[in-house]
């Protein structure tokens, strides 16, 4: 997994859940940090706001993720989860 230096906020979050944004930036231009999950880890991430990515799984293993997400409703007023 790598999380690249690059936050966002809530208003530009397009960004990093749309491949159709224009202007996307360099990620051989951006500092990174890399870690290397073993089986049954948990991550947790803002991923609304740190653009990352999962590297594709080599050899024959299989890989099951299970994804979940979290954000405040648009009046603020309560928590929503779903996935």
């Amino acid at each position: 997994m790598e999380v690249f230096n690059l936050r966002c906020d809530p208003d530009d979050a397009r960004l990093l859940s749309d491949d159709h944004v224009a202007h996307k930036p360099r990620l051989d231009r951006l500092a990174r940090a890399n870690f290397r999950l073993p089986a049954g880890s948990l991550t947790v991430l803002d991923s609304g706001r740190y653009l990352h990515r999962v590297s594709p799984v080599g050899g024959t293993g299989t890989r099951w993720t299970a994804c979940s997400f979290m954000a405040r409703s648009l009046t603020s007023d309560a928590m929503l989860c779903w996935g």
